[in-house]
C-alpha cells in the first residue's frame, strides 16, 4: 500500500513538473516560477480564515508550500470558546486549467496537521434529577484539504473546499466539513 501510494505521488509529480521544462522558442512566452500568497475566507454554517503560500512553477501547476487556517462556528454552542479547529498544511499540489484570459479552473489537495477543540454541554440523569454537565474533547490529528473552483479574476477565486479530519480520540468520529471558499491572491 505504501509503495503504491509513493509511486502514485511520484507519477503525479513527474507529470506536473513536465510542464516546467517547456521550450522557450516563442519569444512572447517568458513565464517564470513565481510565489503567490493567498488569503481565504471559508463559509457555511461555520466560518474560517486561512493563508497559503504557493509557488506556481507553470501556468498549469503549483506547489502549496505552507498554509494555516482557523475555523469555528456562528452559533452560541459553536462559538470560538466551544469549537475551534486549527490547521497547519504542508506541501500540497494545485492544478490549473486556463479557460479564457484570467478565468481558470483549479483543483488542489494539501495534507497536514489539525488540532480540534470542542466543548459541549449534555444532560445526564443522576440520582433522580437531570444534571447539565460539560465535556471537552481535544484531538491532534491528520487533516486533508481538497478544493476545486474557478479563478474568476487575476486575484480572486471562488470554490468548494472539503476538509477531512482523521481524529485520534476514541470518543469522536472522523470529521468531514464542506466549505464555500473565497480566495484573494496577491
Amino acid at each position: 500500500m505504501r509503495k503504491s501510494l509513493m509511486m502514485a505521488i511520484l507519477c503525479v509529480s513527474l507529470s506536473a513538473n513536465a510542464q516546467i521544462f517547456k521550450s522557450h522558442t516563442n519569444a512572447s512566452d517568458k513565464s517564470e516560477a513565481k510565489f503567490v500568497k493567498q488569503a481565504d475566507l471559508y463559509l457555511q454554517d461555520k466560518w474560517g480564515v486561512g493563508f497559503t503560500l504557493r509557488k506556481e512553477s507553470s501556468p498549469y501547476f503549483g506547489w502549496n508550500l505552507i498554509g494555516a487556517s482557523y475555523m469555528s462556528g456562528w452559533y452560541a454552542d459553536e462559538c470560538p470558546k466551544n469549537l475551534s479547529i486549527v490547521n497547519a498544511r504542508l506541501m500540497g499540489i494545485r492544478f490549473n486549467i486556463p479557460i479564457k484570459g484570467n478565468f481558470k479552473f483549479y483543483a488542489e489537495g494539501t495534507p497536514g496537521y489539525s488540532y480540534v477543540y470542542r466543548r459541549y454541554k449534555y444532560r445526564e440523569y443522576d440520582w433522580g434529577y437531570y444534571v447539565t454537565k460539560t465535556r471537552t474533547n481535544k484531538s491532534h490529528c491528520f487533516g486533508l484539504d481538497c478544493g476545486a473552483g474557478f479563478q474568476v479574476f487575476k486575484n480572486l477565486s471562488i470554490g468548494y473546499n472539503f476538509t477531512f479530519l482523521a481524529t485520534i480520540n476514541d470518543n469522536t468520529d472522523n470529521y468531514h466539513i464542506h466549505w464555500g471558499r473565497i480566495s484573494v491572491m496577491f
